[in-house]
């Protein structure tokens, strides 16, 4: 009898309900996740919901598109990073606005619950790290964070940010 505890006790302990960020991989796996504010951030939609996609990306002609969303009974919010010319190949990518100069990318956090968009600019940046990007295989994986504030709207850290996506 107290043997049938201890395998209770030892399933019961090995069992992680607390969301954990993807691992860091290459392969094309569809995974995304970060930190925001220091709490895991995974999208997530309802199966319910009509028409809308946890993760959308899309790479051509050096732009890249990557777009997250979590909806739920509490939150309703997106996260995207855009590249909007001259992704050719792996390497650092500085998040500030769509007009900047260093390969125009940017980073961008909506929360349609409070009606809260903030970018990145030349004050709020952030990096992306493209590690791999494949375009026989179609596949990019990377890495990101980036800190935006806005007027009126909670501010956002994004940290250890990762993606592995077939696009």
């Amino acid at each position: 009898m107290m043997m049938l505890c201890f395998s209770c006790c030892k399933k019961d302990a090995d069992v992680n309900t607390t969301p954990q960020l993807p691992p860091e991989t290459q392969e094309g796996k569809n995974t995304f996740g970060c930190l925001v504010n220091g709490d895991v951030w995974l999208p997530q939609v309802p199966p319910n919901a009509s028409g809308v996609t946890k993760l959308n990306a899309d790479y051509s002609n050096g732009q890249f598109f990557v777009a997250a969303y979590l909806k739920s009974s509490l939150k309703d919010e997106s996260i995207a990073i855009n590249v909007l010319s001259n992704m050719y190949s792996e390497g650092n990518y500085i998040l500030k606005d769509a007009n900047n100069i260093n390969k125009n990318a940017r980073g961008i956090f909506i929360n349609l619950i409070n009606g809260c968009e903030l970018e990145t600019d030349s004050v709020n940046t952030g990096l992306l790290i493209i590690k791999r990007r494949d375009t026989v295989a179609r596949i990019i994986a990377g890495t990101f964070n980036f800190s935006v504030t806005k007027e009126g709207c909670n501010s956002i850290n994004i940290a250890d940010g990762r993606f592995d996506i077939k696009y």
